[in-house]
């Protein structure tokens, strides 16, 4: 019966799913399940670990499969759907989002001066929905007695990772938004972890394009984890890079940095020098090969990408509340999160951002650093992936213990055991504790 519900909103909707991550994730899945003879095998698509089930698109699909159903629901990838043209706001919302008593401010965005619903779907590429998004595990939460501060950044509080935390990077016209989020998480717990002994940025590149078959079209928040992760035969790690030609605050040489070009993003122009997206300077992106090479201007020690893989070896956590998260952040470092996207938020300017209106639009993942209140408004501190010029200096303020969005139904991170390094150093130290165990 919820298959048959689900199906005629499906066919009601003209759409498999009304964000565009899930409806990708569907519709490739649904390529793939098409040739399949057995709900079993259709179940074999999706992966299942240690860590984390993401079977849950295939677990749908095959029961369509069972129930007869599964080829009149995936034609439906082929529709499209006339309401996702309209633009994605007017000057006669941002005037009423101004007038309201909201702690955010809105603002009129150059970039949107045509841009349509659809068009800005195009960068909220994290799967969000419960029934298609990766269940990790084991989720923590916070340890009896704990009481968070009442202000807390990841910056000032861990000086000597202070240029890693503080690295604003840009997606570009692709929705890999889950890739750098947690690329960004990664390094700074790495640098954390090690005292800021390693002070690399670890490559949106290699975990976008070679973790997902199309990066650009969307992941899970969990991906990066897996992906930068050792497994016990020492598989698992990511290779060092950069933003754009060697942009950013680390400059180039390393391994493999981002190869699509910066963009202007959803806010006021201002003094960002970057093309709008959907402009000549900045189109629509597809997903590049997956690196195997170092880039040409990479130099040592990060030149060659089989020796220049970090990672960690642990497990990975997720943590679905305010104080988990705060503990989390506090003993550990950032942590990567998503959350639903609304049309207002297309116009967010500053302030600390709460849902007033307009309906949703996607997921999106991004990077808690810290907490704080304003005027007695509790928020997160969050990094976005949408260059420095955007929102307030790069970041945003979201409110804080209410589940704003769903920013706190599932920030995912590295577990506070694990072991972060280079490979090799870090398989050393395994092997050293499996030795002190059989002795």
């Amino acid at each position: 019966m919820i298959a048959v519900v689900f199906l005629l909103a499906v066919l009601t909707n003209g759409l498999v799913h009304e964000h565009q991550a899930e409806a990708n994730l569907i519709c490739r899945l649904c390529d793939q399940a098409r040739a399949k003879k057995s709900s079993a095998e259709i179940l074999s698509l999706c992966h299942v670990d240690e860590d984390a089930d993401c079977s849950g698109t295939c677990r749908m699909l095959a029961e369509l499969r069972g129930k007869g159903k599964l080829i009149s629901f995936c034609d439906q990838c082929k529709l499209s759907r006339d309401d996702l043209e309209i633009p994605i706001y007017d000057d006669a919302r941002i005037s009423k989002l101004n007038d309201m008593k909201i702690t955010w401010k809105a603002g009129r965005h150059e970039r949107f001066h045509n841009a349509t619903r659809a068009e800005f779907r195009r960068v909220l590429g994290t799967i969000v929905d419960d029934k298609h998004k990766c269940r990790i595990k084991k989720v923590v939460k916070a340890s009896p007695g704990y009481k968070a501060p009442e202000s807390f950044d990841s910056e000032t509080n861990w000086p000597k990772c202070k240029e890693v935390i503080g690295d604003i990077r840009d997606q570009s016209m692709c929705g890999c938004c889950w890739a750098f989020g947690g690329a960004s998480a990664a390094s700074d717990r790495m640098c954390i972890q090690t005292g800021g002994a390693i002070a690399v940025p670890l490559s949106a590149q290699d975990i976008c394009f070679c973790a997902n078959s199309d990066g650009c079209d969307g992941g899970q928040v969990y991906t990066p984890w897996q992906h930068t992760k050792f497994n016990i035969f020492g598989n698992g790690g990511t290779v060092t890079g950069g933003q754009y030609q060697g942009t950013g605050p680390f400059g180039k040489g390393y391994c493999s940095d981002f190869s699509l070009v910066h963009c202007h993003h959803h806010g006021p122009q201002r003094n960002d020098p970057y093309p709008p997206e959907g402009s000549q300077g900045c189109p629509q992106q597809s997903s590049p090969m997956c690196p195997s090479d170092c880039d040409s201007d990479a130099t040592s020690p990060h030149d060659q990408f089989d020796s220049d893989k970090y990672g960690f070896h642990g497990s990975v956590n997720s943590y679905s509340d305010e104080s988990a998260i705060q503990e989390a952040i506090q003993n550990q470092g950032p942590v990567e999160t998503a959350f639903t996207v609304y049309m207002d938020f297309a116009s967010y300017t500053s302030g600390v951002y709460k849902h007033v209106s307009g309906g949703m639009e996607g997921g999106h993942a991004v990077r808690i650093v810290g907490w704080g209140v304003d005027s007695g408004a509790k928020y997160w501190k969050v990094a976005n992936s949408w260059n420095p010029y955007w929102g307030e200096s790069g970041y945003f303020r979201i409110a804080r213990g209410n589940d704003e969005c769903g920013i706190e139904s599932g920030a995912a991170a590295s577990s506070a055991d694990s072991t972060w390094g280079k490979k090799k150093d870090v398989l050393k130290q395994l092997r050293k504790r499996k030795r002190k165990v059989v002795a």
